[in-house]
């Protein structure tokens, strides 16, 4: 198993909060691209993530943390060593690099997440089953549909 896909249920929440539940946070660099991602509850449309591309793990965790927000696409990929942050173009470049997981939000109710750490996609696999999540599968090598790592 390199990864797990399921769906979710399109509603605002805290859909990466509920996905990433038990992660530990703290210890990953997040780079955040390609996002639409708005919080709840505001007259106007609020960015949830600000402009810039590149988190800290504290920062990624209270922002996730926030009441509530609408995540209709995000690219997110967390490493150990944000001097070893790159772009990934597909999954060998990922296997490479010293990227420790990837996740994909696509149209708000597809998600797709790779883990190199199976105790990590373990805990996020169950939290998936725990929320309720539906067509919940393992992504594995032979059965991996993604060409790129982009949600474009």
């Amino acid at each position: 198993m390199i990864g797990i896909s399921f769906r979710t249920p399109n509603k605002h929440g805290q859909i990466l909060k509920d996905i990433l539940n038990e992660i530990n946070f703290d210890k990953y660099y997040w780079h955040i691209t390609e996002t639409q991602a708005w919080k709840s509850g505001n007259q106007m449309a609020e960015d949830l993530f600000e402009e810039k591309n590149f988190y800290d793990g504290h920062t990624v965790q209270t922002i996730i943390d926030f009441s509530k927000y609408y995540v209709v696409f995000a690219n997110i990929t967390a490493f150990l060593d944000q001097n070893k942050i790159i772009p990934l173009e597909n999954y060998n470049e990922y296997l490479k690099s010293e990227c420790q997981m990837a996740i994909f939000i696509v149209d708000v109710i597809y998600v797709d997440v790779y883990c190199k750490d199976i105790k990590n996609l373990e805990i996020i696999k169950n939290n998936a089953i725990q929320n309720g999540y539906t067509e919940i599968k393992n992504i594995t090598e032979e059965n991996d549909r993604r060409t790129r790592f982009s949600v474009w």
